[in-house]
């Protein structure tokens, strides 16, 4: 398969800040759900270079579980092995869920899956934030999210459940953060 830059340029999203004197550790991010698009009508894929660059000494992470009715709801399209069960993180306390594609799109997106450390319960992790509040927000109908296309209004993604969490700077923190109805 041929893969394709439309732009023809990789970029960051985000700034960084170098420090004279210590050591730096930065992490590449990238949301390969939201960077590679297979387009209706072109031939190969496309890749879209967004990449964030994390302060690794300031970055912390959210976990939590998802309450079992969400996952298994009549509503919800995901496969067999729970493909489309995911978690969508945004900037800020209380923000309303949108789709990939959209003018409110997600900082980033991590899978639901059944955690075998969390008795069975389905869990999600999502690493490498910036400091910050956030809303993390439940859908188990990720597959049917294309992110080249806003689905709000026509084949509307709906979002089940939401819960908000916080990143404290400098501690590396993990927030546990389950989402319920």
């Amino acid at each position: 398969m041929e893969l394709a830059i439309p732009s023809g340029d990789l970029r960051f999203v985000s700034g960084f800040v170098v420090t004279a004197g210590q050591m730096n550790s930065f992490t590449l991010d990238w949301d390969v759900r939201k960077g590679l698009t297979d387009p209706v009508g072109q031939a190969g894929w496309f890749l879209t270079p967004a990449f964030r660059l994390i302060d690794m000494t300031l970055y912390g992470s959210i976990s939590g579980t998802v309450a079992d009715a969400l996952v298994m709801d009549a509503s919800c399209t995901s496969d067999a092995e729970g493909n489309g069960n995911v978690v969508y993180v945004y900037n800020g306390f209380n923000t309303v869920a949108d789709d990939l594609g959209s003018a409110g799109e997600p900082v980033t997106t991590a899978p639901v899956r059944v955690g075998e450390s969390m008795a069975g319960a389905y869990a999600y992790t999502v690493s490498f934030l910036d400091p910050g509040q956030y809303t993390v927000a439940f859908t188990c109908q990720g597959l049917d999210d294309d992110p080249a296309v806003d689905e709000m209004g026509v084949n509307q993604i709906v979002f089940a459940g939401q819960v908000n969490a916080e990143v404290v700077a400098g501690q590396g923190t993990t927030n546990d953060a389950p989402i319920i109805q």
